[in-house]
């Protein structure tokens, strides 16, 4: 059996649909917008029924600079202990305080809206709202709803007004009691600041430390300094020398030569820069200088003699070198040479090191002695420089204290004669203006409700509608490549003369978007066999009326339409259709051959000729008792192997998968299995179940076309669906056979 070369699809093995909103609102929008409509009216008669209520605002500004002042609360109102200045206001405004002088002042127990309440206060206090718009300050935002226009302005503007007169009472007061505190507190700290003063400049007088303006210092913390830096210098030279005096001594251990040595120390002598005593000791550049002359009078003997001008020459200035050596003894403070005549220079550095070594000791322990006694004053002026600190702490202390005394007395002497309190009026009540009922929103949220219970509904029938809604959703259902798209199927006049159904599109109307559709089709299955020819594709689909035998006719034209060999099979011999499409006798078909006495296959294939190309049929023939043992039969094979050698395709139209068994039969002769689905038909599940049947006898599924598509109503892939039911029609399958031997 030859089989079809792999494709790679998309589809082939796709995700998991998520659920289609677009689809859904393309679809279900007339739900959402019938219900609106029937929202929208219901909130009109709504807004109808609801009493009509006015609105006044007002909006005072309110300054209040003295929230700092040393008081807890006077009659319940606290200006001073909270960080916004109005946090109080609000509460203050919506009470009896308030609201009682209002309505005496004003008489609004008088006007028509709250003439008949019994509590004239509480219903005040019921519509009365106090706000704080964003972003503007220290305002307040007064208002006042009720069934009179004009009532709620002059509610608003007599709330105001007693508002300011009880504020700036409470002011008064507040300054009066805090002026009291203030100034007591002013003599006592009076007093503290003069005392600390006086025992400062005491102090100051009978000290020892330093002043420099606001900065105190020690003399001893200054000479610990010094001395610690002399003693770092000394610790360092120590260091060098010693280590000098080490390098030498290991190199006279490990016996190396005297020259060697030698020049080791000559280049400590000049290197170390810092060793200015070494180098400039007369006594040392005076034995350096002999060696270099014992050095010169050494190669002059090898070369001119003893009795060279010369030789004699140098000589002398060793002698002389030498007197001077003897005459210099502790010039410098750090070398001291006897028998000057026996030593040479390597001896002579050695011992000025060693010298120096001595000296720094002799200074490090001066140095010491000096700094514990400077430490042990030290110690003493510490005490008096936080002695000093403290008292100019206390002195700053009483200052700040007094200072903020001073301030907040005249901060309360503003207060007490009004100067630091001002209310503004900034927008006046006027006639109150409708605010309920609000048509706008009351229309807008009917509409909306409205259009959810649409949307609602709507998607409960779309999870109850089981179609298919794509030919996406199909490919995606079914696990199988989109092998074609057809549309609807327009049926024209059957030319005159001609017996081929209008349904057979590829003959009658070629140049038509259905034909179209089965050129696609056509054009898959090519490139999946790769031109390979002698190719089986049975047709076939999971319930009646999917369109399967159409497919399959016009499949069949359209590859012959290509100049391949073609044969198309009716195997549904219960409900056979292609003899019909093709206006053939039902006699002398596939039946026949099946028969213990078959017929000639060249009597039962018949041939139909149209503009293009030539197609072999063979119809179904007259129905047996036994189709389905028929086409299990070993002779059914033999038919297969003989006619694929003599086609190069052949298409089977195969009855429905779910209605009866032939397909299962079927599927495993031919090649692949193309699956037609029809899109507006309740056959997700019927569809799901073929495919998993085919598959799970081993079918080759080739792919999967969706049939039925209407291009008025589904242009691009938003489409929707005329459902009609399904049910029943396997059973038929059977009832309405007819024609049976």
């Amino acid at each position: 059996m030859s089989e079809f070369a792999t494709q790679t699809s998309p589809a082939a093995e796709p995700e998991e649909a998520g659920f289609d909103f677009a689809g859904f609102l393309w679809r279900r929008a007339w739900l959402g917008v019938f219900f609106g409509t029937i929202g929208a009216a219901a909130a009109y008669y709504y807004y109808l029924q609801q009493p009509v209520r006015y609105k006044a605002t007002s909006q005072v500004l309110v300054i209040k600079q003295q929230a700092g002042m040393l008081v807890s609360s006077v009659n319940g109102f606290d200006p001073a202990g909270q960080r916004d200045p109005l946090a109080n206001d609000a509460r203050m405004i919506k009470s009896e305080s308030i609201v009682g002088p209002a309505i005496a002042d004003a008489r609004l127990n008088e006007l028509p809206s709250l003439s008949g309440s019994s509590n004239t206060v509480q219903a005040i206090l019921t519509d009365l709202s106090v706000d704080r718009p964003k972003e503007q300050g220290d305002v307040l935002e007064i208002a006042y709803r009720s069934s009179d226009p004009e009532d709620c302005a002059k509610v608003v503007n007599a709330v105001v007004a007693s508002y300011d007169k009880q504020l700036k009472l409470a002011y008064a007061d507040v300054g009066t009691t805090t002026a009291d505190l203030l100034n007591s507190a002013k003599e006592e700290w009076q007093k503290t600041l003069k005392k600390s003063e006086d025992d400062y400049a005491v102090f100051r007088k009978s000290g020892s430390l330093i002043y420099n303006g606001d900065s105190v210092t020690s003399v001893s913390e200054g000479r610990m300094m010094g001395i610690e830096g002399e003693r770092s210098k000394t610790l360092i030279d120590q260091t060098a020398v010693q280590a000098q005096l080490d390098s030498i001594q290991k190199a006279i251990d490990r016996g190396g030569s005297r020259e060697a040595v030698l020049l080791m120390v000559e280049a400590f002598t000049e290197l170390n820069e810092d060793s200015q005593k070494v180098r400039s000791s007369p006594t040392l550049l005076a034995a350096k200088e002999i060696f270099s002359l014992q050095l010169e009078e050494a190669m002059l003997l090898e070369e001119l003699g003893s009795d060279h001008p010369k030789v004699k020459l140098i000589r002398k200035k060793i002698d002389l070198t030498r007197g001077f050596l003897q005459e210099q003894s502790n010039v410098d403070g750090v070398v001291v040479l006897q028998d000057t005549k026996k030593k040479d220079f390597l001896e002579i550095y050695i011992e000025s090191l060693q010298q120096q070594l001595q000296a720094g000791e002799e200074r490090l322990k001066q140095l010491n002695a000096l700094f514990e006694r400077e430490a042990e004053s030290s110690k003493k002026q510490t005490d008096l420089q936080i002695l000093d600190r403290r008292l100019k702490n206390e002195i700053t202390r009483s200052q700040e204290v007094f200072s903020t005394i001073v301030n907040r007395l005249k901060d309360v002497d503003l207060a007490t004669k009004g100067g630091d309190y001002q209310t503004q009026i900034l927008s006046p009540a006027t006639r109150g203006i409708q605010f309920e009922p609000n048509f706008q929103k009351i229309i807008m949220m009917g509409s909306v409700m409205g259009a959810l219970v649409g949307l609602l509904l709507g998607f409960m029938v779309e999870s109850a509608d089981k179609s298919f809604r794509s030919p996406d959703e199909i490919s995606q259902a079914l696990h199988l490549p989109l092998v074609g798209i057809s549309p609807q199927i327009q049926f024209g006049r059957r030319e005159r003369g001609s017996v081929i159904e209008p349904a057979i599109v590829t003959i009658h109307r070629p140049r038509s978007q259905s034909a179209e559709a089965f050129r696609g089709v056509r054009t898959y299955l090519l490139a999946a066999t790769r031109g390979d020819g002698h190719k089986i594709v049975l047709v076939t689909s999971p319930e009646p009326g999917d369109g399967k035998s159409t497919m399959a006719s016009n499949l069949a034209v359209a590859m012959a339409q290509s100049g391949k060999s073609v044969l198309l099979i009716d195997a549904d011999m219960r409900r056979p259709t292609v003899n019909k499409l093709f206006g053939l006798k039902r006699e002398n078909g596939l039946s026949d051959l099946l028969e213990e006495v078959p017929l000639d296959v060249n009597e039962v294939i018949k041939t139909v000729s149209f503009e293009g190309g030539m197609l072999n049929v063979m119809t179904s023939g007259l129905c047996p008792v036994d189709p389905g043992e028929r086409l299990m039969s070993t002779r059914f094979e033999n038919l297969i192997a003989l006619l694929r050698d003599r086609f190069e395709w052949i298409i089977i139209d195969s009855p429905p998968v779910l209605a009866v068994t032939d397909s299962a039969t079927l599927s495993r002769l031919a090649d692949g299995v193309l699956l037609v689905v029809r899109m507006n038909g309740r056959t997700r599940m019927g569809a799901v179940r073929a495919a998993e049947t085919l598959r799970m006898l081993g079918a080759n599924m080739v792919g999967v076309v969706a049939n039925g598509i209407d291009p008025s109503k589904h242009g691009g892939y938003g489409y929707q669906y005329g459902v009609y039911g399904a049910g029943g029609r396997a059973s038929k399958y059977y009832a309405e056979t007819t024609d049976r031997r």
